[in-house]
């Protein structure tokens, strides 16, 4: 048995805490070029184009010592711990030249970018499976069975195809008003069993 499910979008909590912690793949970009370096100052030139207004396009406001542009106490990137913002004027669409932390870069996508996480909901599903064998009659002479079948039944047993990645796409927050929201959900549980038809 084949369940397809066809358009709809899910928000995934999961990948957007992933991120945020490090955890997902594509944070793994940006982390050699930052341990080469030893994270002793911006380090990773982060992908991204300059703004049409000429500004930088740049991932933080702070750097690790939590001050920016326009604090009392920024030093900039040259003297003190600053995350390497800069006010030179570049023609718009040009390749991103300043240098991030990853962990900043990350998080800023998390708790800016929504869009980041939100993907299609469509999905196929091979919702149940099953495998049936009829015992001869012969072998059932001499009993008061008329026919006897043993199935070999799985459900819930493989998603062959989705857009959204480390989780169940069919995964909901609860089954209130967060529809279309997922939040460390779990797959659905995966059974396999036998059954015995007798007929008398």
């Amino acid at each position: 048995l084949l369940d397809i499910s066809v358009g709809g979008e899910i928000f995934s909590g999961t990948n957007a805490q992933a991120y945020a912690s490090g955890l997902h793949k594509n944070t793994l970009v940006g982390r050699a070029e930052c341990d080469a370096a030893g994270y002793d100052a911006p380090c990773w030139t982060a992908p991204g184009v300059v703004f049409p207004d000429g500004i930088p396009f740049e991932v933080g406001d702070k750097g690790r010592d939590g001050l920016g542009p326009g604090d009392a106490g920024y030093t900039g990137p040259d003297e003190g711990e600053g995350n390497g913002l800069t006010r030179e004027v570049f023609e718009a669409g040009t390749p991103n030249t300043t240098k991030v932390y990853p962990e900043d870069y990350y998080g800023r996508i998390v708790s800016q970018i929504a869009e980041e996480f939100v993907y299609d909901a469509s999905y196929v599903k091979l919702r149940q499976l099953q495998v049936s064998y009829r015992l001869p009659t012969r072998w059932l002479a001499r009993t008061p069975v008329r026919m006897a079948t043993i199935s070999l039944v799985g459900r819930n047993l493989l998603i062959l195809h989705k857009n959204i990645p480390n989780v169940d796409p069919e995964s909901n927050l609860n089954v209130g008003n967060a529809q279309g929201t997922e939040l460390a959900g779990v797959p659905q549980v995966r059974s396999i069993g036998f059954n015995l038809n007798l007929r008398f």
